[in-house]
């Protein structure tokens, strides 16, 4: 994932402060800050399906990406939660009324391919 993603003197310099104020025992789990912000996105990242829906390609070299994700599927409790409306005679509605959420890429080539651009809001 960390080969994936470009980081931006902002972007690096949040993530550096961040990465530098974690305890050291936790800051020795990761090489770099690159490699801490890497891996909470991974932890981030939905296991679902996903379609890229869009593509802008402002340059040969930079692009902007929309990707949608499946959205989340209706858990036992929301089930259970739309009998009971039935039962009290309330209103029908979906159950699972949010729609597929959109994530937005920036994109730039690089020597070793196309790579996410890291916002500098990554590190919040």
């Amino acid at each position: 994932m960390q080969s994936a993603l470009l980081f931006g003197d902002p972007a690096r310099t949040k993530a550096m402060a961040l990465y530098d104020s974690l305890p050291s025992a936790t800051r020795s789990l990761y090489v770099s800050p690159e490699e801490l912000i890497a891996s909470v996105t991974m932890k981030n990242i939905p296991l679902t399906s996903a379609q890229v829906c869009w593509l802008h390609e402002a340059d040969a070299d930079h692009a902007t990406v929309g990707v949608m994700l499946a959205a989340p599927k209706t858990t036992a409790d929301e089930s259970t939660q739309l009998l009971e409306d039935h039962a009290l005679n309330a209103p029908p509605r979906l159950a699972n009324p949010n729609p597929n959420p959109l994530t937005v890429l920036s994109l730039e080539r690089s020597a070793n391919g196309w790579r996410v651009i890291v916002p500098v809001a990554a590190a919040d």
